[in-house]
């Protein structure tokens, strides 16, 4: 049930913000000091967040960026949406989590120590964990909800800079 709470007030977040132009889609023409008009340019960045499909934060020139050797799969991690993808250096997993926010996301047992940062507009936390060779990017979206992205490697190279790389990639497309 509170998944639904937390789905619909995505929806309703999504909705308002696409509510607040005139016309959903076309630039408001802004307002000069003289009284005239000036066009504004489309924003390049849209939002294709959808709670229930983690693997459309990853266009097909973000998968190629990031050298993804098969197709992104997405199942059920526990209670995440979870997209899971392979490069030739990391195996990395997405997941949505809509029940537990940023201050959920703890250090995991002989893991490393959890920093906080800051990802484009969001709140972040950053873990590695060095006897998994991985590193957790959590995103904060809502006090109940977040984006986690872990990058796992073969422990010759260190995940981190990955997980950042591929949390800067989505955090635009994040409401």
């Amino acid at each position: 049930m509170r998944r639904w709470v937390v789905l619909i007030g995505f929806a309703a977040l999504l909705l308002g913000t696409a509510a607040c132009g005139s016309t959903p889609g076309q630039p408001t023409p802004a307002t000069t000091a003289d009284g005239g008009s000036t066009s504004a340019a489309p924003s390049s960045t849209t939002s294709s967040f959808s709670a229930d499909k983690p693997c459309s934060l990853f266009s097909s020139s973000d998968l190629q960026q990031l050298g993804v050797s098969s197709p992104p799969s997405q199942d059920m991690v526990g209670t995440a949406q979870s997209c899971e993808l392979d490069t030739a250096d990391f195996h990395i997993g997405l997941d949505i989590r809509t029940d537990v926010g940023l201050s959920g996301f703890v250090a995991v047992p002989n893991g490393g120590q959890v920093t906080s940062t800051t990802i484009g507009q969001h709140q972040a936390k950053q873990e590695a964990d060095p006897s998994s060779s991985s590193c957790t990017v959590a995103i904060g979206l809502t006090d109940s909800s977040r984006v986690d992205v872990t990058t796992t490697g073969d422990g010759t190279s260190d995940p981190c800079p990955g997980a950042l790389t591929i949390a800067k990639l989505v955090e635009p497309k994040l409401p």
